[in-house]
C-alpha cells in the first residue's frame, strides 16, 4: 500500500483512500503551496531590502552565502534593431564579424503550433507522413489534475 505525507501537518493518506480524499489532499497542497510562495516572496523582500539599506549584494551569515539582484533593472536590448545599426561597423572594419556575431547572436526560433499541425495531419498524404514523421512524445511530460469545490443547489 502507498501512503502520501502531508508537509504541513504530517498526516498519512494511503493512496487507496477515496477520490473524494485525493480530490481534498491535493487541492489543500495546491493552497499551502501558494501561501508557502507568498512566505518567501516576503522573505526574499526582507533580504532584499536589507541588502539594499547596507548596498551589498553577497551576503555571508553563519555558513550561508546569500546572493541578491541589485536595484537597478536588468537591460535588455532590442537585438534587430542594434544588430543591424552594428553592422555597419562591421562593414568600415571598426569591428570584426565575430564581435558582432558574439554581441548579437542571431537565434532562428520554430515553435510547432498543435492546432496548425493537427490541420495538416487531417489533409492526410503526404502532409500528415511529414508532421507524423517530425513528431515524437514530449520527454518529461507531467500530466495534470485539476480540482475545484463543485457548487452544491
Amino acid at each position: 500500500m502507498s501512503i502520501v505525507v502531508h508537509p504541513a501537518t504530517g498526516e498519512i493518506l494511503e493512496l487507496d483512500a477515496s477520490t473524494e480524499m485525493l480530490a481534498r489532499w491535493l487541492t489543500e497542497a495546491r493552497e499551502l503551496d501558494e501561501q508557502m510562495r507568498a512566505e518567501k516572496r516576503r522573505v526574499v523582500q526582507e533580504l532584499l531590502a536589507r541588502m539594499d539599506r547596507d548596498a551589498q549584494y553577497t551576503v555571508r551569515a553563519g555558513d550561508m552565502e546569500i546572493k541578491g539582484d541589485g536595484p537597478a533593472p536588468p537591460t535588455e536590448y532590442d537585438a534587430e534593431p542594434l544588430r543591424q545599426e552594428l553592422e555597419q561597423f562591421v562593414d568600415d572594419e571598426v569591428i570584426s564579424q565575430d564581435a558582432l556575431d558574439r554581441a548579437v547572436e542571431i537565434v532562428p526560433v520554430y515553435k510547432p503550433r498543435a492546432n496548425g499541425l493537427k490541420a495538416l495531419i487531417r489533409q492526410g498524404g503526404q502532409l500528415a507522413e511529414i508532421v507524423e514523421r517530425h513528431a515524437r512524445p514530449k520527454e518529461n511530460h507531467e500530466r495534470r489534475v485539476s480540482v475545484k469545490p463543485r457548487a452544491f443547489k
